[in-house]
């Protein structure tokens, strides 16, 4: 028929074999997510860990990084944030370092949210983002964050309407406490400054941060 395209075997097979070697890069990639989110959950201020970019989506190129979103208490993003950094070069972790080429396997902290600020800004509520929340891949996940982060931004339920409808549950939430936090304020602060010469399409505020367009 026309507009049918056929397919041999040998073309068959090179499809197959794709799709394993791209299967494989996504199978390694979720293993070492796993095992260094295994190391975090550790930590007391953060309450969820996910993976977001090309390896949520499940088909990473070989030297893809591993990009992850990193939720925190309320008032615990920027001096958890310092923790992780110092903690990281200890232990000797590769991970993406500003304004550095992107190195395979290296971990990217590119996204920052507070337990009570997990609606994403209105200036990135669109379809990149809104596919990024769907298909986020929860790796720990203490008290239904996730759940309670879809329910917060309704605005995806518009572009990725089926994906959306899927995932999200009736669930509800209890307020949580959010009390200033003079240390936490004074590592923004320092944060903040550090990275104004270089700052372009970064958005950071004392409560979320985004480090990916």
């Amino acid at each position: 028929m026309i507009g049918e395209k056929y397919f041999n075997d040998q073309e068959i097979d090179k499809v197959n074999r794709l799709e394993k070697i791209e299967n494989k890069y996504f199978l390694d990639k979720l293993e070492k997510a796993r095992e260094l989110a295994n190391e975090l959950k550790h930590f007391n201020e953060i309450v969820m860990i996910g993976i977001t970019g090309s390896v949520a989506s499940e088909h990473p190129d070989k030297n893809d990084d591993i990009d992850l979103m990193i939720v925190t208490k309320n008032n615990c993003l920027w001096k958890t944030r310092l923790k992780l950094k110092w903690w990281l070069m200890r232990n000797k972790i590769n991970h993406r370092r500003k304004n550095k080429k992107e190195i395979k396997d290296d971990y990217c902290f590119n996204l920052w949210l507070e337990e009570s600020y997990l609606e994403i800004p209105q200036t990135k509520q669109n379809i990149r983002n809104g596919l990024d929340l769907i298909m986020v891949k929860v790796l720990v996940d203490k008290n239904s964050y996730y759940q309670k982060m879809l329910k917060d931004n309704l605005w995806a339920n518009k572009i990725v309407t089926n994906g959306y409808q899927r995932l999200i549950k009736k669930t509800k939430f209890e307020k949580t406490k959010n009390r200033f936090d003079l240390v936490n304020f004074g590592c923004f602060l320092a944060q903040f400054v550090y990275m104004l010469p270089t700052k372009s399409k970064e958005l950071v505020s004392l409560h979320q941060a985004f480090f990916h367009p």
